[in-house]
């Protein structure tokens, strides 16, 4: 069986050591060049726990990380720096690298993809493939790191998900998994799942600059980076840093939205269930769990009922497993999936195309009644201005001496609503309007 890494060694692509790779992709940002080989990174042990699972953090140097690392299979690390060392978006500083995650691939695709697609500029070649097991991790390096300002948000998350697109159709090198910024990966160095095999790293291109990166993607630059002087991260800097990480463990607006909404929720896990039957051959259950989840505390749904609607899935997909004899799901790895529930904040970042993409289907366009929201907007205003105009007619027929200040007064309508509508209920109550707020009653219209 041919392996990712035999194809970049026989096309003499030579494979990077973990510290070379991890220094190479941080030594441009503010706090390594501060700090050096001390600087903390957050790594991710998944079964770290005291009982064997859960995740376990720690804020160790690159030389600590690379020796934890060595020998597990359980070790992740995310292409970017935090401050004070704490692992989260909302505490997130500088992005190194735009990594993308492809899974169940064809080894033969990666050479298509070494001897045509990316020397010959038909998709945008990567400064390094990572070899993980089944799959590859593409990572797109930064000359110059990119700070995670607020007003680049957006454009960053447009480019890193540019960058997946390129990798669809024709030039597909197996499953993508999206994954956010953020996202820590396997560690080079440590062991890949469910093999004594290591994870390496394989310098195959050039690093990026973002400006390059967002001409690619088709939203122009806005972005202003380039070499940092390394001073101490003190001052004005570190206020500004303080503040952004306050904004994001704020979350955003919250929403006004209260009790218990199933609608979205009721329907992704409805989906779900009559799809079981097809997870035991395709399809990443750890990441349909996650949109479960996300849309458990989008609906405000409790926490035992996504558990229990789990755990019929988990049912299901261990039996059409069995028959088609593939390997069983752990119930530990749905737990996992779950966390994202636990985490709350802003659901709001979690937009549509993402979910369809945990998913692998699309929602398609929600309409009201059957019609677009334009459609939707002007039938609710066409109801309100007939709402008001019977309103007004009702009133002038009982009281037909009545004038617009006291049609005012007695209806709490608005005196520019009334005087927009006063004229068709005239005459609709067969008043006549005299144009000057009053009327001359019992005279109808002829």
């Amino acid at each position: 069986m041919i392996r990712y890494s035999d194809v970049l060694v026989d096309r003499g692509h030579l494979e990077v050591r973990p510290h070379d790779f991890y220094r190479d992709l941080f030594s441009q940002t503010e706090l390594y060049r501060h700090y050096g080989r001390d600087l903390w990174f957050p790594l991710v042990l998944s079964e770290g726990g005291a009982d064997g699972t859960g995740t376990w953090r720690s804020k160790l140097n690159l030389d600590a990380v690379l020796d934890v690392s060595e020998g597990r299979s359980d070790a992740y690390l995310a292409p970017c720096t935090f401050f004070h060392g704490r692992l989260g978006r909302k505490w997130a500083m500088e992005l190194v690298a735009f990594v993308l995650d492809i899974d169940r691939g064809d080894p033969a695709l990666l050479g298509r993809a070494l001897d045509d697609w990316w020397p010959n500029g038909k998709v945008l070649a990567p400064t390094y493939v990572v070899c993980s097991g089944n799959g590859v991790h593409l990572y797109y390096a930064l000359a110059y790191p990119v700070e995670f300002r607020r007003m680049w948000e957006r454009e960053l998350r447009m480019v890193n998900r540019w960058l997946y697109d390129q990798y669809q159709g024709e030039f597909s090198l197996g499953e993508r998994d999206y994954h956010g910024l953020t996202q820590p990966y396997r560690v080079v160095g440590s062991l890949v799942k469910d093999s004594e095999a290591s994870t390496a790293a394989f310098s195959v291109g050039r690093p990026y600059l973002i400006e390059e990166l967002a001409s690619a993607a088709g939203i122009g630059s806005k972005f202003a980076v380039g070499p940092f002087d390394g001073g101490p991260i003190t001052g004005e800097k570190r206020e500004r840093y303080e503040r952004e990480a306050a904004r994001r463990a704020a979350g955003g607006k919250p929403s006004k939205r209260t009790g218990w909404n199933p609608g979205f929720y009721a329907w992704l896990a409805r989906r779900e269930r009559d799809r079981s039957s097809l997870y035991g051959e395709f399809g990443h259950r750890y990441k349909q769990v996650q949109a479960l989840a996300v849309a458990a505390v989008k609906d405000r749904v409790p926490k035992e009922q996504l558990r229990s609607d789990v755990r019929d899935l988990h049912r299901r997909w261990n039996e059409c497993a069995a028959r088609n004899g593939h390997p069983r799901i752990q119930w530990s790895e749905c737990e996992k999936a779950m966390r994202i529930y636990d985490q709350g904040g802003d659901t709001r970042k979690y937009p549509k195309w993402w979910l369809e993409e945990l998913c692998g289907f699309e929602y398609g366009t929600q309409k009201r009644n059957g019609k677009t929201q334009r459609e939707h907007l002007e039938d609710v205003h066409e109801f309100r201005r007939t709402r008001t105009v019977l309103k007004l007619q009702r009133y002038l027929r009982e009281h037909p001496d009545s004038t617009q200040v006291q049609a005012e007064r007695e209806l709490g309508v608005t005196r520019k609503t009334l005087r927009k509508y006063w004229p068709q209920a005239c005459m609709l109550a067969g008043i006549e309007d005299t144009r000057t707020g009053n009327h001359d009653p019992g005279k109808a219209r002829r």
